[in-house]
């Protein structure tokens, strides 16, 4: 619920099994805040057990991860002992509401726009972020302007990455501009006839684009004003 991905880390050999067999997780990895925190409260957290439950692969989401060598990612569902989905997966919450829409005669067709901060990933306590400095000029953009090609132009190995990353995993990602604020930009994805594949997009998108800032020396964030 919080775009904060989690998984684990396998090797190149034991992927086969995942697909036969699945992989464990514990059920609380639904029930988190962005902290990492369990809530008790969601019922999915140590006072219920905590109980491992399996993941089987989501077809055709096996993909590269440019920012890292010899490197893939893999979506995962969870599912009950009896087979059926797990119900504190919130994308199979999103499936169940998609298809009673389809049971209506409706099917939604969406598209998600990302916009994000580059701040300097160097931080002073209490102090608030800064602008990330290009890494074509070294320097932190003094004031933003909208729409500005300048602004784009010096993010413009950044924004490249983001576009071959996307390309790589079939992630639509359409236009990128730049936004009101000094290293503010979006990305706007295209849109799909399938709200949990659109759903996944944006989430792996923001993946891509806190790698690729990171990479960078820079440090993306989604919140809405991280400035005063």
């Amino acid at each position: 619920m919080n775009a904060v991905l989690r998984g684990k880390r396998i090797q190149r050999k034991k992927l086969s099994s995942i697909f036969r067999k699945g992989i464990y997780f514990p059920a609380s990895v639904f029930g988190m805040d962005d902290t990492g925190e369990t809530m008790e409260e969601t019922g999915l957290g140590f006072e219920s057990g905590d109980q491992d439950i399996p993941c089987f692969p989501v077809p055709q989401t096996l993909k590269p991860v440019p920012w890292q060598k010899q490197r893939g990612q893999l979506l995962l569902r969870m599912f009950e002992t009896d087979g059926s989905p797990f119900y504190g997966n919130p994308r199979e919450v999103l499936k169940t509401v998609c298809d009673k829409l389809a049971d209506s005669g409706f099917n939604p067709v969406v598209a998600v726009e990302m916009e994000f901060y580059l701040t300097d990933p160097k931080r002073r306590s209490g102090h608030p972020p800064k602008p990330a400095r290009s890494p074509e000029t070294g320097e932190c953009e003094a004031e933003g302007q909208l729409y500005s090609l300048s602004s784009l132009d010096v993010y413009e190995s950044f924004l490249n990455e983001i576009s071959t990353a996307s390309a790589s995993q079939n992630i639509p990602a359409d236009t990128a501009l730049a936004e009101l604020a000094p290293g503010q930009f979006e990305i706007n994805l295209h849109h799909v006839p399938d709200a949990v594949q659109a759903c996944d997009h944006a989430v792996l998108l923001k993946r891509i684009i806190r790698s690729t800032a990171r990479k960078h020396r820079m440090e993306a964030t989604f919140m809405a004003k991280p400035y005063p």
